[in-house]
Formats: C-alpha cells, sequence, structure tokens
C-alpha cells in the first residue's frame, strides 16, 4: 500500500474503506491533526466514515488525543443537515468515543461498584438518541442491533441489570442469533443472579445464561477472538448449571385466575415483565406470574427500630396498584366510554383534547408509580444512616442534601453494586443530557418526571395524537395555558415509570441484601425473615 501520510482526508476514505487494519499510527496521527477547515469540506457520510475510523484506531491504540479529537468533531457536525441515519451514527460514535475514553481513565472503578462518571452519563445519552424511533426504519437490522446491545452493555456496567436484560431481548427479537448480544446478556444473567437471595433463583438465572453462552459459541464465528475467549471463561464458570432441569419453563403452571379478565390481566403483567418477580427478567411462563419479591432477611436492631417490612409492603402495594390502574385504562379503551363519565357534561374544544376516566387512570398511574422514588429515599436515608430530614430521591446521596458537598459518608468507597444501580436511575431523572431524550424510544426519566409535574400541578391537555401531531393552533376558543402531551405518548410513560419503579424496588432491596450479608459476616446477629411465612392473606386486602 502507498504511504498514505500527506494524503487529504478526502483521499484516505477510500483506502480506510478497502483496508481498515492497516497503517493504524500514521492514519490516526492524520486524522487528528487534520484542520477544523479540511473537516468542514466533508459531506456527512464522509466526515461520519473518518470519525468512525479515528474512534476505532484511538480504541485499538489506547489514544484518548483520538478519542478526544473525534468528539470534538462529531460535536460540532450540526444535526439539523444530517438525515436520520447520518444523526443515529453520529449519536452512535459520540457515546462510543465517550464511554471508550472513560475505560482508559487510569483512576476508572466503573465494575460492581459505587461509582461516578460524566463520561458515562454522556455515553448514555448518546446511546438513547442513537436508537430515537424515528430512526428505526433508516437503519440496518445489524447496526439497530448493536445499538440497542451497547446501549444494555452500558446499563448493565452500572448494575442497571433489570433493564439491560430488557434491552439485549430487544436487540434478539430483532436477530435471535446475534452472538455478541447473546454472549452479553449470559454474562448479565450472571451478574443479575449473583445478586439474588431466594432459594433456587439463582440456579435458573445461571442456567438461562449458560444457554445463552452456549448459543453465542455455536456463532463464534461472529465473534472477535477476545469476546469468545471471554465467552468461553463464562461458560466454564456456569458449566455446573448446563442441566436443562434447571430452565424456568420445567416449573408447574401457575393459575393466571378464574375469569377471563382475571387471566387476561396477569398475562399482560407477564408479557410486559411487571411482576416484582426477577425470574419474570428471564422468562414469560406462568410459573413466575407473582409478585414474590419483599426484602430479604435481616439483622433487627437493638433499638427495634425496624420500618423496612412495612414501607416496602406500603410502596410494593403501590406498585401493583399502579400497574392494575394503568392495564384497565389502556386495555379497556375500546369499550367505549366508561360509566361515570356519563352525563359529564364537557363543553368540545375543537382541539381533539382527550378527557375521561380512563385518561385519569392513567394519570394517577404515572404519579403512583412516580411517587415510589422519593419513598426508596426514605428507605436508603433510614437504612443507610444518611441522617437527611427531609430526603428525596435525587438529593439523598450527598451530603447535606448538596451536591456540590460531595457523596454523603455511607456511600464514599461503598462496593455495592445494586446501590450504585440506584444512584445512576437518579441521574436518569436529574440530569438533562441529550437533545434526543425527547424523541427517544427510551423514555428518560426527566422527562417522566416533568409529565408527572404537569399531572400534578399543572393545567395537562391530552388530547388525540393518533388523529394530530399537536392540538391545531386555529380554535373556537383561544387557550394558552396548557402543557399539551399526546395520548399515546402518556400511555408510553406511565408504562416507562411502572418498568422503572419495577426495577428500583427490586434494587434497593438487593442493595439492602448486600449489606445484610456483610452484617452477617461482622456480627452473631438475629436475622428477621422479612418475607417469611407470615403473610397479609388477600381476602383481608381491601
Amino acid at each position: 500500500m502507498t504511504d498514505e501520510e500527506d494524503i487529504c482526508l478526502e483521499d484516505l476514505s477510500k483506502p480506510i474503506a478497502e483496508k481498515p487494519n492497516e497503517n493504524l499510527e500514521q492514519r490516526l496521527q492524520l486524522l487528528v491533526e487534520a484542520e477544523r477547515d479540511e473537516w468542514s469540506e466533508l459531506d456527512p457520510s464522509m466526515h461520519l466514515q473518518l470519525t468512525g475510523a479515528l474512534i476505532n484506531y484511538s480504541e485499538d491504540l489506547a489514544r484518548i488525543d483520538g478519542l478526544e479529537r473525534a468528539i470534538e468533531l462529531n460535536e460540532e457536525l450540526s444535526v439539523e443537515d444530517l438525515s436520520n441515519f447520518h444523526r443515529a451514527q453520529r449519536y452512535y460514535q459520540l457515546a462510543s468515543a465517550y464511554s471508550t475514553r472513560e475505560a482508559f481513565d487510569p483512576d476508572s472503578e466503573t465494575e460492581y461498584t459505587f461509582f461516578d462518571s460524566d463520561d458515562l452519563v454522556k455515553s448514555m445519552a448518546y446511546l438513547r438518541a442513537a436508537v430515537a424511533s424515528d430512526y428505526l426504519d433508516d437503519l440496518p437490522v445489524e447496526r439497530m442491533v448493536k445499538t440497542y446491545t451497547d446501549f444494555a452493555n452500558l446499563l448493565s456496567r452500572l448494575g442497571r441489570v433489570v433493564e439491560a436484560l430488557r434491552w439485549y431481548n430487544n436487540a434478539l427479537q430483532m436477530n435471535p442469533e446475534h452472538a455478541i448480544a447473546l454472549g452479553n446478556r449470559g454474562q448479565c444473567k450472571m451478574e443479575y443472579g449473583s445478586l439474588l437471595f431466594t432459594e433456587g433463583h439463582n440456579p435458573m438465572f445461571m442456567y438461562s445464561a449458560y444457554s445463552d453462552l452456549e448459543k453465542a459459541l455455536e456463532n463464534s464465528e461472529d465473534l472477535y477472538s477476545r469476546a469468545e475467549q471471554n465467552f468461553r471463561f463464562l461458560k466454564q464458570k456456569v458449566e455446573r448449571f448446563s442441566d436443562d432441569r434447571l430452565a424456568v419453563e420445567n416449573n408447574d403452571e401457575y393459575d393466571l385466575g378464574e375469569s377471563d379478565r382475571n387471566s387476561e390481566y396477569h398475562q399482560w403483567v407477564l408479557e410486559n415483565g411487571l411482576y416484582l418477580n426477577p425470574l419474570n427478567d428471564i422468562s414469560k411462563h406462568s410459573s413466575v406470574a407473582h409478585d414474590y419479591f419483599h426484602l430479604p432477611n435481616m439483622l433487627v436492631p437493638d433499638d427495634d427500630d425496624f420500618p423496612y417490612p412495612g414501607i416496602y409492603n406500603q410502596v410494593k402495594q403501590e406498585f401493583a396498584s399502579a400497574r392494575y390502574l394503568y392495564f384497565e385504562a389502556v386495555e379497556s379503551e375500546d369499550d367505549g366510554g366508561h360509566f361515570s363519565d356519563r352525563g359529564v357534561k364537557l363543553p368540545d374544544t375543537l382541539d381533539y383534547a382527550v378527557y375521561g376516566y380512563r385518561t385519569e387512570q392513567v394519570k394517577t398511574a404515572l404519579r403512583l408509580s412516580y411517587s415510589i422514588f422519593d419513598k426508596v429515599a426514605e428507605i436508603i436515608n433510614h437504612y443507610f444512616e444518611v441522617g437527611q430530614k427531609n430526603p428525596n430521591f435525587n438529593q439523598v446521596w450527598f451530603q447535606g442534601g448538596d451536591y456540590k458537598q460531595g457523596l454523603a459518608e455511607p456511600f464514599q468507597d461503598s462496593d455495592n453494586w445494586p446501590l450504585n444501580a440506584l444512584f445512576w436511575v437518579k441521574k436518569d431523572f436529574h440530569h438533562s443530557i441529550s437533545e434526543r431524550d425527547g424523541d427517544s424510544v427510551v423514555t428518560v426519566a426527566h422527562e417522566l418526571r416533568s409529565l408527572r409535574r404537569m399531572a400534578e400541578h399543572d393545567y395537562m391537555k391530552v388530547f388525540h395524537d393518533d388523529i394530530v401531531s399537536s392540538p391545531p393552533n386555529k380554535r373556537v376558543i383561544e387557550d394558552s395555558l396548557y402543557d399539551e402531551v399526546g395520548k399515546n405518548e402518556l400511555q408510553d410513560a406511565a408504562l416507562e415509570m411502572l418498568k422503572l419503579s419495577r426495577a428500583t424496588l427490586i434494587y434497593v432491596s438487593l442493595a439492602i441484601h448486600h449489606e445484610e450479608r456483610l452484617k452477617r459476616e461482622e456480627l452473631n446477629g438475629k436475622a428477621l425473615p422479612v418475607a417469611g411465612e407470615a403473610m397479609i392473606p388477600d381476602h383481608l386486602k381491601e
């Protein structure tokens, strides 16, 4: 191959496309040192081809300066001038560059511990943007599978294993044979399963992980060597769980209900992964169709101040009630107006507004599931002895509730990985970090927070977004006071809030289990079986 030292960026495009793995050092230097004017003359396709090469070369050669140059070039690229395809490509590259730069940081400790990272915040934002729904028809399937998988990988890296499995599943629905997605999902299941405390559930997770890893290795021709080696190593670690009798599907069937409506509801919960049961994250078999999950066995303190069973009962019941409110509203909407709306006179403002009991049910489900986060903050504040008087989910992590004072002492140097997952859920609520968050299929928590505020405190107008994209500007009655939200958008947001609150309830229980295990190793204390045999019978629930 001819020397490329003096060729221009445009001329470099062809040799990179034809022989991408040659002259890495030389090409990287050329890409880093090229003047801004030369980059600005490139069309978006060539610009993104070359910044993609720059990121790949920087990763291969461990060159942070190359990553920083790629970030600078792509952040300067005008989004408005790009097609959907090129926007998605830009977002994906920025996510990759930030994530890789974080991995190169010698002080990085982002595995199985409590940590913070501005680079990973940005990577998360750009990955969300890369999977925005209006790009789906513009991207090749394999590109979407890779993006979904990388998004799941990052969630898993943060400890957010519940949410990560959902996105691995999305990737594998598009390509069930994708080896990287299968292998990484298997690793995520191993990590999730290792956190569980219910007897018998860890082996089922490990069998499911083994099955994924085995299938990934059957497609090893699609794996790069380092991934294949890692998956073989992980498969050996769970080899003893290879007996297919450990499959969830071998459990006895669970009765989903006597009536059609009862059965329909429980099937809907099962299919949407909304049972408070970690097994629902790896299976939709009817045997997992119950909300068994609670707090782990816990040591009883000397002062007998033990609010945890009660407050967890409360938030669990609120979640279950919000879940049914949502189901009843959305799955019944074709049955005609609700009888409670009969005779409620409402003038037609001719702006496609939606009113009715079922719409209010969706709003209530959104508000109720959102309220769970501050109650989880109460649990964190009391259990970890943070010492705040009025904790909330945003501030409970910091000294005096103030971000500028740094992490509260109980979280410093913590290796509580599920607690880190909660900390990163908090970041979703309180970081507005991507210009494409609003359009992403990953409805982010700070958008949910905004909708909840509108539903709770403001004049929210719900409109038929399956008919119009927004309420019409010209109306018989002028009305400029409202905040608008589409009916489908509201439903999607409420469902996302339910899924996020479910994950949060699982994470906080696993975080407490981590701490209780450490306490039992240090002390010979009495463990109270919080989720023991004494249960409130269903017929006494009102």
